[in-house]
């Protein structure tokens, strides 16, 4: 299960959206894992994947006092993390070892860019 730190220095807004989005990851990260029908694995995936989409939409948005080469960075990281989620939804639905293994995947990736870029960048952006 994945947590947000809040930053000290960082926005409380950045830190209520991250809160809400991990909430809901780790919501749905059983039905993703234990799905067994191709439709709800679409529902909870789809759903998942539409939250993280507005939510680095909303991070970009936020990052008005960036550079141009930090929002590359950053809008290359989002579709990273995105790409992840659609090779997710794209694995056979019976195959649950490698759900579990590409979901490790998101979560550990979701991770590293929030540690490594959005504590920093907003740190930054928002000071």
């Amino acid at each position: 299960m994945l947590t947000w730190n809040d930053a000290s220095d960082s926005d409380r807004l950045v830190d209520e959206e991250h809160h809400k989005l991990y909430r809901m990851m780790n919501r749905l990260e059983p039905a993703i894992l234990a799905a067994d029908k191709p439709e709800a694995l679409e529902r909870a995936i789809g759903m998942l994947y539409q939250r993280m989409a507005q939510h680095f939409d909303y991070e970009e948005e936020l990052a008005f006092g960036i550079t141009p080469d930090e929002f590359a960075v950053l809008h290359k990281a989002h579709k990273a993390i995105l790409d992840l989620l659609a090779r997710l939804r794209a694995l056979p639905v019976g195959d649950m070892d490698a759900r579990r293994r590409m979901f490790g995947e998101f979560q550990a990736a979701l991770a590293r860019h929030d540690n490594e870029i959005d504590m920093p960048l907003f740190s930054k952006a928002m000071h």
